[in-house]
């Protein structure tokens, strides 16, 4: 009798973890990253390339396996997963804008080369050397020459105090045609309002 007993608690078990999540609408996983960022496309509740690459860039960025895919991790991870608490959906640090020092800086390297006023959101008065925003992003957009354009990053590490942090970025750039390694440097502050936004920042060659 115990035997049986044990066997059905097992399959019950297997039952309960083998069994996926329900799927939520594909619009709601569209705005959901967009709110996190992520170009979507317009919200026709069709999974297009361009949400699954979102997905993709939203999995690499919580460090979850990067399938494209609305898994049961990345559900989880959206607050999207059926059965999860609304409060506790709300208390997810990762959900909500700019609160972890190395969002801004995600921001910054997706942005920058292709849409610098997105990036001015994230970035301090003294990070823009004072300049109104708006002329920061013009002067960005009319002097091609101060962009290095990357052709591919990732976040090393991040270093985080009480108020400020620092995020250490590993990319590749073209100088004169030859790709090269860099270190980048960014320092991060924590606004009054609570946002993280970059104050500083610089690079390293570390192709030697």
């Amino acid at each position: 009798m115990r035997h049986l007993a044990w066997t059905l608690l097992f399959l019950l078990l297997s039952c309960a973890w083998g069994q996926e999540l329900p799927q939520p609408p594909i619009g709601q996983v569209q705005e959901r990253l967009r709110a996190l960022g992520f170009e979507v496309g317009d919200a026709d509740d069709v999974l297009d390339p361009r949400i699954i690459k979102a997905l993709e860039g939203f999995q690499r960025t919580r460090r979850l396996a990067v399938t494209g895919e609305l898994d049961t991790a990345t559900l989880r991870a959206l607050g999207l997963a059926a059965g999860l608490p609304q409060a506790e959906v709300e208390r997810e640090p990762s959900l909500l804008p700019a609160s972890s020092p190395w969002r801004p800086v995600l921001e910054y390297l997706r942005f920058y080369d292709s849409q610098p006023a997105r990036v001015a959101l994230h970035v301090t008065s003294r990070f823009r050397s004072d300049m109104p925003p708006a002329d920061w992003v013009n002067h960005l957009i009319t002097n091609p020459d101060t962009r290095r354009p990357r052709l591919a990053w990732q976040i090393d590490k991040v270093e985080t105090g009480n108020a400020t942090a620092t995020v250490y970025v590993r990319s590749q750039i073209r100088v004169d045609g030859v790709q090269q390694p860099q270190l980048e440097e960014f320092s991060v502050v924590r606004s009054p309002d609570a946002r993280w936004l970059i104050d500083a920042w610089h690079s390293y060659d570390i192709s030697d």
